[in-house]
Protein backbone atom coordinates (compact mmCIF):
# COMPACT_ATOMS: atom_id res chain seq x y z
CA UNK A 1 0.00 0.00 0.00
CA UNK A 2 1.60 3.28 -1.09
CA UNK A 3 1.63 6.33 1.15
CA UNK A 4 -1.15 8.90 0.73
CA UNK A 5 -0.12 11.36 -1.99
CA UNK A 6 0.36 14.28 0.40
CA UNK A 7 2.70 12.30 2.68
CA UNK A 8 4.68 11.03 -0.32
CA UNK A 9 5.06 14.57 -1.63
CA UNK A 10 6.45 15.69 1.73
CA UNK A 11 8.95 12.82 1.85
CA UNK A 12 10.01 13.51 -1.74
CA UNK A 13 10.62 17.14 -0.78
CA UNK A 14 12.69 15.99 2.22
CA UNK A 15 14.80 13.70 0.02
CA UNK A 16 15.45 16.56 -2.41
CA UNK A 17 16.43 18.85 0.47
CA UNK A 18 18.87 16.25 1.82
CA UNK A 19 20.48 15.63 -1.56
CA UNK A 20 20.81 19.39 -2.12
CA UNK A 21 22.51 19.82 1.26
CA UNK A 22 25.12 17.22 0.36
CA UNK A 23 25.79 18.73 -3.06
CA UNK A 24 26.23 22.21 -1.60
CA UNK A 25 28.57 20.92 1.10
CA UNK A 26 30.83 19.29 -1.48
CA UNK A 27 30.91 22.02 -4.12
CA UNK A 28 34.28 23.52 -3.10
CA UNK A 29 36.10 20.43 -1.82
CA UNK A 30 38.12 20.08 -5.05
CA UNK A 31 39.21 23.68 -4.61
CA UNK A 32 40.25 22.92 -1.04
CA UNK A 33 42.28 19.94 -2.25
CA UNK A 34 44.17 22.14 -4.71
CA UNK A 35 44.81 24.79 -2.05
CA UNK A 36 46.09 22.12 0.35
CA UNK A 37 48.38 20.58 -2.25
CA UNK A 38 49.82 23.98 -3.16
CA UNK A 39 50.51 24.69 0.52
CA UNK A 40 52.21 21.32 0.94
CA UNK A 41 54.36 22.00 -2.12
CA UNK A 42 55.76 25.04 -0.30
CA UNK A 43 56.13 23.04 2.93
CA UNK A 44 58.12 20.30 1.18
CA UNK A 45 60.36 22.93 -0.48
CA UNK A 46 61.54 23.91 3.01
CA UNK A 47 63.20 20.58 3.78
CA UNK A 48 67.02 20.34 3.77
CA UNK A 49 68.30 18.43 0.74
CA UNK A 50 71.56 16.72 -0.14
CA UNK A 51 73.67 17.42 -3.24
CA UNK A 52 71.53 15.13 -5.38
CA UNK A 53 68.39 17.02 -4.34
CA UNK A 54 66.96 14.30 -2.09
CA UNK A 55 65.41 15.12 1.30
CA UNK A 56 67.89 14.58 4.12
CA UNK A 57 66.81 12.38 7.06
CA UNK A 58 68.56 14.80 9.43
CA UNK A 59 67.78 16.53 12.73
CA UNK A 60 66.50 19.73 11.08
CA UNK A 61 64.01 17.90 8.89
CA UNK A 62 62.82 15.68 11.75
CA UNK A 63 62.27 18.83 13.81
CA UNK A 64 60.30 20.36 10.92
CA UNK A 65 57.98 17.34 11.00
CA UNK A 66 56.84 18.37 14.48
CA UNK A 67 55.16 21.40 12.88
CA UNK A 68 53.27 19.33 10.29
CA UNK A 69 50.20 18.67 12.41
CA UNK A 70 49.50 22.38 13.02
CA UNK A 71 50.36 23.17 9.41
CA UNK A 72 47.75 20.68 8.17
CA UNK A 73 45.05 21.94 10.54
CA UNK A 74 45.66 25.52 9.41
CA UNK A 75 45.80 24.55 5.72
CA UNK A 76 42.80 22.21 5.56
CA UNK A 77 40.39 24.03 7.82
CA UNK A 78 40.80 27.41 6.17
CA UNK A 79 38.27 30.24 6.29
CA UNK A 80 36.58 29.25 3.03
CA UNK A 81 36.16 25.62 4.12
CA UNK A 82 34.83 26.61 7.56
CA UNK A 83 32.26 28.86 5.92
CA UNK A 84 31.15 25.93 3.77
CA UNK A 85 30.88 23.61 6.79
CA UNK A 86 28.91 26.17 8.80
CA UNK A 87 26.58 26.66 5.85
CA UNK A 88 25.96 22.92 5.68
CA UNK A 89 25.25 22.70 9.41
CA UNK A 90 22.87 25.66 9.30
CA UNK A 91 21.03 24.20 6.33
CA UNK A 92 20.32 21.00 8.23
CA UNK A 93 17.70 22.97 10.14
CA UNK A 94 15.64 23.21 6.96
CA UNK A 95 14.79 19.54 7.33
CA UNK A 96 13.11 20.15 10.69
CA UNK A 97 10.11 21.97 9.26
CA UNK A 98 9.63 19.31 6.58
CA UNK A 99 9.69 16.51 9.16
CA UNK A 100 7.22 18.47 11.31
CA UNK A 101 5.00 18.87 8.23
CA UNK A 102 5.10 15.10 7.68
CA UNK A 103 4.03 14.26 11.24
CA UNK A 104 1.32 16.91 11.22
CA UNK A 105 -0.11 15.52 7.97
CA UNK A 106 0.11 11.97 9.40
CA UNK A 107 -2.41 12.92 12.11
CA UNK A 108 -0.59 11.06 14.89
CA UNK A 109 -0.95 13.71 17.57
CA UNK A 110 2.29 15.56 16.87
CA UNK A 111 2.83 19.09 18.15
CA UNK A 112 5.91 20.97 16.94
CA UNK A 113 8.11 22.12 19.84
CA UNK A 114 10.66 24.78 18.94
CA UNK A 115 12.61 24.43 22.21
CA UNK A 116 12.80 20.66 21.79
CA UNK A 117 13.95 21.02 18.18
CA UNK A 118 16.74 23.37 19.23
CA UNK A 119 17.85 21.00 21.99
CA UNK A 120 18.04 17.98 19.69
CA UNK A 121 19.68 20.07 16.99
CA UNK A 122 22.48 21.16 19.33
CA UNK A 123 23.15 17.56 20.34
CA UNK A 124 23.35 16.40 16.72
CA UNK A 125 25.34 19.25 15.17
CA UNK A 126 28.50 19.26 17.31
CA UNK A 127 29.60 15.69 16.41
CA UNK A 128 29.09 16.48 12.71
CA UNK A 129 31.14 19.66 13.02
CA UNK A 130 33.99 17.71 14.67
CA UNK A 131 33.99 15.09 11.95
CA UNK A 132 34.18 17.72 9.22
CA UNK A 133 36.88 19.81 10.92
CA UNK A 134 39.96 19.16 13.06
CA UNK A 135 39.10 15.95 14.89
CA UNK A 136 37.56 14.07 12.00
CA UNK A 137 40.03 15.31 9.41
CA UNK A 138 42.97 14.41 11.65
CA UNK A 139 41.74 10.85 11.94
CA UNK A 140 40.97 10.44 8.27
CA UNK A 141 42.97 12.75 5.98
CA UNK A 142 45.77 14.28 8.04
CA UNK A 143 47.01 10.90 9.23
CA UNK A 144 47.52 9.72 5.65
CA UNK A 145 49.39 12.90 4.71
CA UNK A 146 51.62 12.78 7.80
CA UNK A 147 52.48 9.15 7.09
CA UNK A 148 53.51 10.01 3.51
CA UNK A 149 55.62 13.03 4.48
CA UNK A 150 57.29 11.28 7.42
CA UNK A 151 58.10 8.27 5.26
CA UNK A 152 59.64 10.52 2.62
CA UNK A 153 61.91 12.25 5.13
CA UNK A 154 63.05 9.05 6.79
CA UNK A 155 63.46 7.33 3.42
CA UNK A 156 65.31 10.22 1.78
CA UNK A 157 62.87 10.68 -1.10
CA UNK A 158 63.26 13.36 -3.73
CA UNK A 159 60.76 16.25 -3.36
CA UNK A 160 59.23 15.33 -6.75
CA UNK A 161 58.70 11.76 -5.59
CA UNK A 162 56.95 12.94 -2.42
CA UNK A 163 54.81 15.50 -4.25
CA UNK A 164 53.70 12.88 -6.76
CA UNK A 165 52.55 10.68 -3.87
CA UNK A 166 50.81 13.61 -2.17
CA UNK A 167 49.08 14.65 -5.39
CA UNK A 168 47.64 11.17 -5.82
CA UNK A 169 46.54 11.14 -2.18
CA UNK A 170 45.10 14.66 -1.93
CA UNK A 171 43.89 15.49 -5.45
CA UNK A 172 43.39 11.97 -6.77
CA UNK A 173 43.28 10.88 -10.40
CA UNK A 174 40.82 9.55 -12.99
CA UNK A 175 40.40 6.29 -11.06
CA UNK A 176 40.15 7.55 -7.50
CA UNK A 177 39.06 10.83 -5.97
CA UNK A 178 41.12 12.78 -3.48
CA UNK A 179 41.17 11.97 0.23
CA UNK A 180 39.27 15.12 1.16
CA UNK A 181 36.56 14.55 -1.45
CA UNK A 182 36.04 11.00 -0.23
CA UNK A 183 35.98 12.02 3.43
CA UNK A 184 33.71 15.04 3.09
CA UNK A 185 31.45 13.27 0.58
CA UNK A 186 30.80 10.34 2.89
CA UNK A 187 30.55 12.42 6.06
CA UNK A 188 28.05 14.90 4.62
CA UNK A 189 25.92 12.16 3.04
CA UNK A 190 25.84 10.17 6.26
CA UNK A 191 25.45 13.24 8.47
CA UNK A 192 22.50 14.69 6.54
CA UNK A 193 20.65 11.39 6.36
CA UNK A 194 21.42 10.38 9.94
CA UNK A 195 20.36 13.83 11.13
CA UNK A 196 16.98 13.34 9.44
CA UNK A 197 16.72 9.74 10.68
CA UNK A 198 17.42 10.79 14.27
CA UNK A 199 14.68 13.41 14.20
CA UNK A 200 12.23 10.87 12.84
CA UNK A 201 13.17 8.33 15.50
CA UNK A 202 13.09 10.75 18.46
CA UNK A 203 9.65 12.05 17.50
CA UNK A 204 8.44 8.52 16.75
CA UNK A 205 9.56 7.43 20.22
CA UNK A 206 7.68 10.30 21.83
CA UNK A 207 4.52 9.41 19.91
CA UNK A 208 4.85 5.66 20.55
CA UNK A 209 4.65 4.71 16.87
CA UNK A 210 5.37 1.04 16.11
CA UNK A 211 5.32 0.71 12.32
CA UNK A 212 7.68 2.05 9.69
CA UNK A 213 8.07 2.33 5.93
CA UNK A 214 11.45 1.78 4.27
CA UNK A 215 11.52 4.73 1.90
CA UNK A 216 13.94 6.85 -0.11
CA UNK A 217 16.00 6.99 -3.26
CA UNK A 218 16.11 3.82 -5.37
CA UNK A 219 19.36 4.29 -7.27
CA UNK A 220 21.21 1.90 -9.55
CA UNK A 221 23.94 1.78 -6.91
CA UNK A 222 21.53 0.83 -4.13
CA UNK A 223 22.78 -2.15 -2.12
CA UNK A 224 20.77 -5.38 -1.95
CA UNK A 225 19.89 -4.80 1.71
CA UNK A 226 17.92 -1.71 0.69
CA UNK A 227 16.33 -2.98 -2.52
CA UNK A 228 14.73 -5.95 -0.77
CA UNK A 229 13.14 -3.63 1.83
CA UNK A 230 12.33 -0.60 -0.31
CA UNK A 231 8.66 0.42 -0.23
CA UNK A 232 7.74 -2.12 2.45
CA UNK A 233 6.23 -1.72 5.91
CA UNK A 234 7.73 -3.26 9.05
CA UNK A 235 7.11 -3.40 12.78
CA UNK A 236 9.76 -1.81 15.00
CA UNK A 237 10.92 -5.16 16.38
CA UNK A 238 11.37 -6.55 12.86
CA UNK A 239 13.65 -3.64 12.05
CA UNK A 240 15.61 -4.11 15.29
CA UNK A 241 16.33 -7.71 14.25
CA UNK A 242 18.13 -6.52 11.10
CA UNK A 243 21.07 -5.40 13.23
CA UNK A 244 22.16 -9.03 13.64
CA UNK A 245 22.49 -9.46 9.85
CA UNK A 246 25.60 -8.86 7.76
CA UNK A 247 25.62 -6.92 4.48
CA UNK A 248 27.97 -4.85 2.37
CA UNK A 249 28.26 -1.27 3.60
CA UNK A 250 26.94 -1.99 7.09
CA UNK A 251 28.34 0.31 9.79
CA UNK A 252 30.17 -2.05 12.21
CA UNK A 253 28.66 -0.53 15.35
CA UNK A 254 25.08 -1.03 14.12
CA UNK A 255 22.82 -2.44 16.84
CA UNK A 256 19.10 -2.86 17.50
CA UNK A 257 18.85 0.69 18.86
CA UNK A 258 20.75 2.68 16.23
CA UNK A 259 19.64 0.68 13.17
CA UNK A 260 16.91 3.32 12.71
CA UNK A 261 19.61 5.98 12.34
CA UNK A 262 22.34 3.95 10.58
CA UNK A 263 19.81 2.22 8.28
CA UNK A 264 21.55 0.50 5.31
CA UNK A 265 24.99 1.74 6.34
CA UNK A 266 27.57 4.08 4.87
CA UNK A 267 26.23 6.46 2.22
CA UNK A 268 22.68 5.14 2.64
CA UNK A 269 20.10 7.62 1.33
CA UNK A 270 17.05 5.70 2.52
CA UNK A 271 14.96 6.48 5.58
CA UNK A 272 12.97 4.29 7.97
CA UNK A 273 9.83 6.41 8.17
CA UNK A 274 7.43 6.06 11.13
CA UNK A 275 3.81 5.71 10.00
CA UNK A 276 0.35 5.63 11.48
CA UNK A 277 -1.22 2.15 11.77
CA UNK A 278 -4.09 3.59 9.73
CA UNK A 279 -2.03 3.29 6.53
CA UNK A 280 -0.19 0.04 7.33
CA UNK A 281 -1.44 -2.87 5.18
CA UNK A 282 -3.57 -5.39 7.10
CA UNK A 283 -1.22 -8.25 6.22
CA UNK A 284 1.68 -6.39 7.86
CA UNK A 285 -0.37 -5.79 11.01
CA UNK A 286 -1.30 -9.49 11.12
CA UNK A 287 2.31 -10.54 10.51
CA UNK A 288 3.43 -8.44 13.47
CA UNK A 289 0.60 -9.82 15.61
CA UNK A 290 1.53 -13.42 14.73
CA UNK A 291 5.06 -12.72 15.92
CA UNK A 292 3.74 -11.34 19.19
CA UNK A 293 4.92 -7.79 18.44
CA UNK A 294 1.53 -6.15 18.17
CA UNK A 295 -1.98 -6.50 19.58
CA UNK A 296 -4.25 -6.76 16.59
CA UNK A 297 -7.58 -4.97 16.49
CA UNK A 298 -10.26 -7.74 16.73
CA UNK A 299 -12.02 -6.15 13.73
CA UNK A 300 -9.06 -7.21 11.51
CA UNK A 301 -9.28 -10.90 12.44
Amino acid sequence: MPLPNKLQEILDKLAEQTDSLVLDANKDVKGLEKRLFNSLTQYVAGFDKDKSGRIKPNRANIKKLTTLNKFLNDSIVDEKYLKQVNGFLSSLNEAQSTIAEYFKESEVGFENDKAFNELVDNVLVDPIRNTLTQEGLSQSVSTQIKKAVTGAVVGGYSPDQLLEELSLLIVGDDKKGGALSRHVGQVTTDAANQYVATYFEVISGDLGLEFYLYEGSKKDSTRHFCTERFGQYFHKKEIESWASLNWGGKIPSTNSSNIFVYRGGYNCRHQIIPVSTAIVPKEVLKRAADKGYYSLDPKLN
